[in-house]
């Protein structure tokens, strides 16, 4: 686990994310992000493998998985001033038995261990756990998805 201390009010890395979505036409405005809005930035981004761990890379690169979305969050975080904790957890996964073959021949029919990564922000309201893992888009496929960030409300796990 690793925990990440609020840094320097300039913010560059929010500046960053900022100029990246509205390069994207996910962002308009000038006004920077607010927290909730830096959570829905870095959850839509697409899930696939960062090609570093480096938070300007990630938001460079606008791909993460559970691990480098929640390593950016937190220093986005960090510099709005939040303290927060990457958290890993190993969880079972089960195939749907009504699986492709080819994913069932992969697992041979077993659980197959994974490790996930999510955020304990320590949030004025409390501690919160957050998960930014799965895009709104990936609710129609029936991964969990966190739609909404709620102050003090802890997210429900992602797989």
């Amino acid at each position: 686990m690793t925990e990440r201390t609020p840094a320097a009010p300039d913010r560059p890395l929010t500046r960053a994310l900022h100029a990246a979505a509205a390069e994207r036409g996910l962002w308009g405005g000038d006004a920077l992000p607010d927290v909730p809005e830096l959570f829905a930035l870095v959850r839509d981004m697409p899930y696939a493998r960062a090609d570093t761990h480096e938070p300007a890379g990630i938001i460079a690169g606008w791909r993460g998985t559970c691990s480098t979305k929640h390593e950016l969050l937190a220093a986005l975080l960090a510099e709005a001033g939040l303290r927060s904790t990457v958290m890993a957890c190993t969880q079972e996964i089960r195939p749907p038995a009504d699986a492709p073959a080819e994913l069932l021949a992969l697992s041979g029919g077993q659980p197959v261990v994974d490790v996930h990564n999510y955020l304990v922000v320590h949030a004025p309201q409390g501690d919160m756990t957050v998960d930014a893992t799965w895009p709104l888009a990936a609710a129609a496929a029936g991964l969990p998805v966190n739609a909404a960030w709620e102050w003090g409300q802890d997210h429900t796990d992602s797989d």
